[in-house]
C-alpha cells in the first residue's frame, strides 16, 4: 500500500529513551482517519523494515502493519505506531530451572567442601504465560530474516509486537548502496552472503537456551509451525510493490533470499517426512 505524505500531519519524534536511534531523525505521521505512523527515510530502512513487517504478518508473527509512503516524488515507509506502545526487556522472558538438591554442585577447597550458591529467581512469567509463544514467533521469524541486531519488541493492548527490522537479511548500507547502482556482482555477493548467514533450524535451540522453561513442547510446535508455514506465503504482490519504488537489482536481491529461506525450510521439511 503506498499513501501521499503530503496530506499528512507530520511531528518529529524521539523515542523513550530521548534518542533518535541509528535511523537518524524519524517523524510521526499521523493521516487522515486518525492512523499514525512511525516514518523512516533512508534507502536501506525503507526496504527491510516494509519486506520484513509485510512479511512478519503474512506469517501471524505479531507486528505492526507497515506502509510505503509516497511525498514530493521521494518514498519513506510508515510502521504502524499506537500511542500505548511500551518497550519490553526480552530478558524479562528468561525462565529458571527449578533445582533439586541432588542437583546443587557441590566443590572441594582448601577448606573442604561448600554448596555452591543457585541463584533462583521468580518468574515474571509463568511456564504457559502465552507472551512466550509470542516471543518464540519473533524469534522463528528473526532466524527466517537473519537479523543482526538485538531483539526489540514492546507491548500495545496486551499484545506484544516485534519492531525495527533495519538490520534484516544482513545487508550492510554500503551493500544495499551498490544494489541501487545495479551492481550485479553486489548482488551475487550479497545473496551468498545472506545464504551463508542462513540456519533457520538453529535458531531454536538458541531460543530455547534463552527461554529456559521445563516445558518446550509448546515452544518447539510454535516456532517450527511458524516456519512450515512459510512456503505457503504469497509474497509476489509484496515483491510488486517493492519494483513500484527500487530498481530491480534491489527487488531481485529480496526475492533471492525469500525462494533461499523457502528451499531450506522444504529441504527440513523432507528430512523430517
Amino acid at each position: 500500500m503506498i499513501l501521499d505524505g503530503t496530506k499528512m500531519i507530520k511531528t518529529p519524534y524521539m523515542d523513550s529513551r530521548g534518542r533518535c536511534g541509528e535511523s537518524g531523525q524519524l517523524y510521526i505521521y499521523e493521516n487522515i482517519n486518525g492512523t499514525k505512523y512511525l516514518v523512516k527515510h533512508k534507502p536501506l530502512d525503507i526496504a527491510n523494515e516494509y519486506v520484513a513487517h509485510r512479511l512478519a504478518m503474512l506469517l501471524g508473527v505479531p507486528t505492526s502493519d507497515a506502509v510505503l509512503i509516497l511525498e514530493n516524488g521521494k518514498f519513506a515507509v510508515g510502521i504502524e505506531y499506537l500511542d500505548d506502545f511500551q518497550r519490553v526487556n526480552l530478558d524479562d522472558f528468561i525462565g529458571t530451572e527449578q533445582y533439586e538438591d541432588d542437583d546443587i554442585p557441590i566443590f572441594y577447597g582448601g577448606t573442604g567442601a561448600y554448596i555452591a550458591t543457585v541463584e533462583v529467581t521468580k518468574l515474571k512469567y509463568s511456564d504457559d504465560d502465552p507472551h512466550l509463544a509470542e516471543v518464540m514467533k519473533y524469534f522463528a521469524f528473526r532466524k527466517i530474516v537473519v537479523m543482526d541486531d538485538n531483539p526489540q519488541a514492546a507491548f500495545s493492548h496486551g499484545n506484544l509486537i516485534s519492531f525495527d527490522y533495519s538490520f534484516a537479511f544482513n545487508l550492510t548500507k554500503e551493500v544495499f548502496d551498490a544494489l541501487m547502482k545495479d551492481n550485479k556482482k553486489m548482488l551475487e555477493l550479497a545473496v551468498g552472503n545472506f545464504k551463508h548467514h542462513l540456519n533457520i533450524e538453529k535458531g531454536y535451540w538458541n531460543s530455547i537456551e534463552l527461554f529456559r522453561r521445563p516445558n518446550t513442547d509448546f515452544l518447539f510446535n510454535t516456532y517450527f509451525n511458524l516456519v512450515m508455514a512459510f512456503p505457503d506465503v504469497d509474497y509476489n504482490s509484496l515483491l510488486d510493490e517493492m519494483g513500484q519504488v527500487f530498481p530491480k537489482t534491489v527487488v531481485d536481491f529480496y526475492h533471492s533470499c525469500l525462494h533461499l529461506i523457502n528451499k531450506q525450510i522444504k529441504g527440513m521439511i523432507r528430512e523430517k517426512l
